[in-house]
């Protein structure tokens, strides 16, 4: 049965932002510490700037799901077509950098303010179902409401960051982390397999 309010999108599946939650991502004093997932080659100190070749990198879908996104931007807020993407937790930058061929995870400093604090599942979600369903554009709009699903993955949009560290840069280690994360074995060097 599809909520009156959101079509296919159970309400269950948003929840208001908890006041503290609001304090953490959008109204920081203090200096932003975050995670970057990205395949540019970066050093510590170096800045990070959008690299502007976003939408360009998506497929159909993506590109379809970052069009509803737009659409419903309020004007207050950035376009992320021209934004960079910091992660809050490490897990959550751990998760995404193991499914990025030859991504690197920098563990970064943001520059300048937070322009807006999204939950990345929301978008998940979205890039999963018909964009043209009913309650699609609602869970869009609750997007840059700040609005949190059930797992929220936390993501800052900002002008620029600068890379504090350099938690990996190897393709081996991130496809060692993918198949942890998948439950694979790896064969180990200099062994054969039984």
């Amino acid at each position: 049965m599809h909520s009156k309010r959101w079509g296919l999108f159970p309400l269950a599946l948003i929840s208001k932002p908890r006041h503290d939650s609001l304090t953490m991502c959008e109204a920081r004093e203090q200096e932003t510490i975050g995670y970057r997932v990205d395949r540019r080659q970066f050093h510590a100190t170096d800045i990070i700037l959008p690299s502007g070749q976003y939408l360009q990198a998506l497929n159909p879908q993506g590109q379809k799901l970052e069009a509803l996104l737009e659409t419903v931007r309020p004007n207050s807020k950035p376009p992320r077509a021209s934004s960079l993407f910091v992660f809050e937790a490490l897990d959550c930058a751990e998760h995404f950098w193991t499914k990025m061929t030859n991504g690197k995870l920098y563990k970064v400093r943001v520059v300048g303010a937070v322009l807006h604090c999204g939950d990345m599942a929301l978008t998940e979600t979205l890039y999963r179902a018909d964009l043209d369903a009913p309650g699609s554009t609602q869970l869009a709009e609750e997007y840059w409401r700040s609005g949190r699903s059930q797992h929220p993955v936390i993501e800052l949009i900002v002008p620029t960051a600068e890379v504090l560290e350099v938690i990996s840069d190897s393709e081996q280690d991130r496809r060692k982390a993918f198949a942890a994360r998948a439950g694979i074995i790896l064969p180990q060097p200099g062994r054969t397999p039984s």
